[in-house]
């Protein structure tokens, strides 16, 4: 069995319901977007 990971954002596991599948992949996209400016930004 595997180890029962600690979720970092509890808001995810609801939004994970087939229903808010497209919403999820919007706003992973949006993060992932996100995180990538920060990321350049850092580099500068």
């Amino acid at each position: 069995m595997k180890k029962k990971r600690t979720i970092k954002n509890p808001s995810a596991k609801v939004l994970r319901t087939p229903t808010f599948r497209p919403k999820v992949i919007q706003s992973k996209k949006r993060y992932v977007r996100k995180k990538v400016k920060l990321e350049e930004i850092d580099d500068i």
